[in-house]
């Protein structure tokens, strides 16, 4: 495996499994709670851009939720995972950040613009809350439909 390929996983999956492995210690014990991840549309969408590392982390993020979801449901504890589609980041802002970028990436989803950090905020904020008490192994995409096409 390639360092990339290495640091994609430790950084995408390695990371939030061991903080949910450490995580449910407490949520057990307290009597439930909720854990978000975050994974990617490009887990749940494949395209030749270069970033199958990437991909397989996150794709293995959602799996984790599902099991997750399954191994500690009947402690009240419910995990849910958010699919972001394209929205300007620190990673990708060289590109998104462009008028230029964001007008072709906009071109591939069905709502005809590109995301932003607080439509991904919202969905979090609503799987943590009560009105989401009974939706855990979800796999919320807030993509503006872009796996659809």
């Amino acid at each position: 495996m390639t360092p990339r390929a290495d640091r994609a996983i430790a950084v995408n999956l390695r990371g939030p499994f061991l903080c949910a492995k450490h995580a449910l210690l407490r949520l057990v014990r307290r009597g439930g709670g909720v854990i978000i991840n975050v994974s990617s549309h490009g887990a749940l969408q494949a395209s030749p851009t270069g970033i199958a590392d990437y991909a397989v982390a996150k794709g293995g993020l959602v799996t984790l939720t599902y099991y997750l979801a399954s191994e500690y449901g009947a402690d009240d504890a419910r995990a849910n995972c958010i699919a972001p589609g394209p929205v300007p980041t620190d990673l990708n802002r060289p590109f998104l950040g462009t008028p230029e970028g964001r007008a072709m990436t906009a071109s591939f989803i069905p709502l005809e613009r590109v995301g932003e950090i607080d439509d991904v905020a919202r969905a979090a904020v609503f799987l943590a809350s009560d009105e989401a008490r009974w939706i855990t192994g979800a796999v919320l995409r807030v993509d503006g439909g872009i796996v659809v096409q």
